[in-house]
């Protein structure tokens, strides 16, 4: 070996933008020192959170992640959300997969199960080096679905007519009582 140096692996730092590091920076000025106590009293966090813009919860979880990082100022930059509730947090390019793969292999006349379609989903992740998405989120993905469409591609346009309203518009309704409905049912009347 030419050198006795380990390479570190850029953690973000080359892609952060300017404002973020001086968050960062500002950050590490503060939280360092809180970090190094023992105990982090109340009054200590709220001067820092008045100081930070941020609640006291907040700057309970930095000195948490101060603690625990590798002692860099990047380990208070802020991170990138994980998506939250409803939101995908899988990389673009798987995706792109479950996306093509449900065009081309799921919505055919050939109905494949849930457990294949995911085999196959995992297949081409496999090909292409990717982590592999969760039996749950294909799943999810094709509950997302339009179903109106996803049967007419399944099962054929006389299943999916069942799915779809009798057309029209009915009558626009504008006082109480202009329009009353009735039972259909047929019985036998004295």
């Amino acid at each position: 070996m030419a050198s006795d140096t380990s390479l570190i692996a850029e953690q973000g730092v080359a892609t952060l933008p300017d404002a973020a590091w001086a968050q960062a920076r500002q950050r590490a000025e503060i939280i360092g020192p809180l970090a190094a106590l023992d105990v982090v009293g109340h009054e200590a966090a709220d001067a820092a959170a008045h100081a930070l813009g941020l609640s006291r919860r907040q700057v309970y979880v930095l000195i948490r992640r101060a603690r625990q990082g590798a002692g860099l100022v990047t380990d208070l930059a802020r991170s990138r959300s994980g998506g939250g509730k409803g939101k995908g947090r899988l990389p673009e390019s798987v995706e792109r997969i479950i996306r093509e793969l449900l065009q081309k292999r799921f919505l055919t006349k050939q109905k494949r199960s849930l457990a294949a379609f995911h085999r196959e989903v995992a297949q081409a992740c496999k090909a292409q080096k990717l982590r592999a998405p969760a039996r749950n989120t294909v799943a999810l993905r094709i509950a997302g679905l339009d179903p109106l469409k996803a049967t007419r591609r399944r099962e054929g346009q006389d299943a999916s007519r069942s799915l779809q309203g009798v057309g029209g518009e009915p009558p626009a309704v504008t006082a109480p009582l202009e329009q009353v409905q009735i039972d259909h049912t047929v019985i036998d009347l004295i």
